[in-house]
């Protein structure tokens, strides 16, 4: 065997969380930015930034979330 291939499995994403990935595609913000661009509650954007570090989509570091590389393939 001369490598591991990997599949990207489709993981699934409400809208909110959709559009968090892509404003996150194009720099890293903090959650108050992300906060204004969504236009929702600071406690929804909060869940959802939650649920998208706990499914290895983002990672937070030095107060702002970073998108993963290779992380676009979400639905």
């Amino acid at each position: 065997m001369t490598g591991v291939q990997t599949c990207a499995l489709p993981i699934y994403l409400n809208q909110s969380q959709r559009r968090i990935v892509n404003l996150l595609s194009f720099e890293p913000m903090g959650i108050d930015e992300i906060t204004r661009s969504v236009e929702k509650p600071t406690s929804e954007i909060g869940a959802d930034l939650t649920i998208l570090c706990l499914k290895k989509l983002l990672t937070l570091k030095e107060g702002r979330y970073y998108l993963v590389t290779g992380a676009g393939h979400a639905y």
